[in-house]
């Protein structure tokens, strides 16, 4: 039993402290600066790298709902799947090819305009606040785009 006990505490302390890999440098040096994320619901901005380690860990972006990621050479969004609360994603003036948000993520604002997109998949908040998106995709090379309904469950 004291084993088990025991792996499972390590467990909940592993996945707590869980780093997330961004492999775009640009991108994790957008999210470390000041005034980038911000809480809908309390109304108050969020300071992402909470204990000031240098990292992101997966329990440092639970309450983030908005995130302003502008003018920052940013190529590759992998890791944006982590913000499970994001709702507006403002992206603009970075050199972005594609966009995929999971399923898991509703947006009801999206600006990702003034980037290098052939593709976008996302997904949107249709639980009768927002029946659809703001979205802002001008000034791109778009060839395929999909907007769909995500979860409502929140």
């Amino acid at each position: 039993k004291n084993s088990y006990a025991t792996l499972l505490i390590l467990f909940s302390v592993i996945s707590y402290g869980q780093i997330i890999n961004f492999p775009d440098p640009n991108f994790k040096a957008k999210l470390l600066q000041p005034g980038v994320a911000y809480d809908f619901m309390t109304e108050t901005g969020v300071t992402i790298d909470a204990n000031n380690d240098g990292d992101i860990e997966v329990s440092e972006l639970q309450s983030v709902t908005n995130l302003y990621i502008s003018n920052a050479n940013i190529t590759d969004l992998t890791g944006i799947s982590y913000f499970t609360n994001l709702k507006v994603l403002i992206c603009s003036h970075n050199a972005l090819q594609n966009i995929v948000i999971d399923a898991a993520i509703t947006l009801v604002q999206l600006d990702a305009s003034y980037n290098q997109l052939t593709a976008l998949d996302v997904h949107y908040d249709h639980s009768g606040e927002y029946d659809y998106p703001t979205v802002n995709l001008s000034y791109n090379n778009l060839t395929t785009f999909a907007i769909a309904p995500g979860q409502t469950d929140y």
